[in-house]
């Protein structure tokens, strides 16, 4: 069978700080007025993308990915199940206060996974600032926490668009009014609230559950910055790619296109739109065409395909490049050794 790169219909999340940005910036199809999240790419048992193009379409991700076997990642990880989760965020009110477990937490529910992840700003108000990290040691926000006073220790970091922010297990985090954000993550539900800003969910008249323990329990014990990721700028012809991100997790690129190109870093590969336009070719023929705020996947198996057109791009994928990790936290690297490194 000849494997194609496939668009994926999205999950949708409604929250009570949800909205309608993801309409209103991204062009997205929401299903509510009240729509917080589009889960771009999820074979989570909460909600899974569904493939729309080929002989596949229909299929959740879970299935396609079954129908692939060997061929959608070709060796690269052995994967038990789908690694990533990558998501739209437009909050119209600020979120809770939060923080992700490790993989090591031994208090995960079945099935479940830590969560590392990573915000890029697609969206943001002049002068916006999230919530990254707090200012004190665990006792001090505990002490905090019982005398309602969380907030003085809470850091703020300003935003702007295109900031790439890593948010590692037990960073406390909360994404903030008017800040759109792609997330990519381990594909992973587990969220520990601190705070929520004093609201009450309207449906129900009561405050939404903390969980102050598990929240305690998983947060860095000693505290620190979490600076925004720079990455690395490779130039090829009709298109610049900055590597932003190699964890033991995911990997992140933005991929700037003007023409027609291939991806030179060929595999396992999660693209999403966020300006502009593409269309997508496989040997010469038009598959489809993505548009703003639309994702496509191509597997490891989906050879001789280009994408053409003016646009920006953001390409997640399963990291298991480990020179691409080692040389990420090289201070400089000769150009012909970094090609070699990445392959291309």
């Amino acid at each position: 069978m000849k494997w194609t790169p496939v668009r994926l219909q999205p999950h949708y999340e409604t929250h009570l700080w949800g909205g309608t940005m993801l309409r209103d910036v991204m062009g997205k199809d929401i299903p509510a007025h009240n729509t917080g999240e589009s889960w771009e790419v999820s074979a989570h048992a909460k909600g899974q993308s569904l493939v729309m193009d080929g002989p596949w379409a229909g299929m959740t991700l879970n299935e396609y990915i079954a129908a692939l076997g060997d061929e959608a990642f070709y060796g690269e990880n052995a994967y038990a199940s789908f690694p990533l989760l990558v998501k739209l965020i437009g909050p119209e009110d600020t979120l809770s206060v939060q923080v992700h477990p490790s993989d090591e937490y031994p208090n995960l529910a079945p099935g479940e996974r830590g969560k590392s992840e990573a915000w890029v700003v697609l969206s943001a108000p002049e002068g916006a600032c999230i919530v990254c990290g707090v200012n004190c040691s665990r006792d001090v926000l505990a002490q905090a926490m019982e005398q309602g006073e969380i907030q003085k220790c809470l850091c703020a970091m300003s935003v702007k668009r295109g900031d790439i922010i890593p948010i590692p297990p037990g960073c406390i985090h909360a994404l903030t009014k008017g800040v759109l954000v792609y997330e990519i993550q381990q594909s992973s539900d587990t969220t520990y609230r601190l705070y929520d800003w004093d609201r009450v969910d309207p449906k129900s008249g009561l405050p939404r559950e903390l969980h102050k323990t598990q929240a305690l329990d998983v947060m860095e014990k000693n505290p620190v910055a979490y600076p925004k990721a720079t990455g690395i700028v490779l130039k090829t012809l009709g298109m610049t790619r900055r590597v932003c991100l190699c964890n033991d997790y995911f990997a992140l690129d933005v991929l700037s296109i003007q023409g027609k190109v291939e991806d030179e870093m060929l595999g396992f590969g999660v693209y999403t739109v966020v300006e502009g336009e593409l269309q997508i070719f496989q040997d010469d023929k038009l598959l489809f065409t993505a548009s703003k705020g639309q994702t496509f996947l191509a597997p490891a198996a989906a050879m001789g395909w280009q994408m053409e057109g003016n646009a920006q791009v953001l390409k997640g994928y399963a990291c298991g490049r480990v020179p691409l990790a080692t040389y990420l936290r090289r201070e400089s690297v000769p150009q012909d050794d970094l090609q070699t490194i990445l392959g291309i």
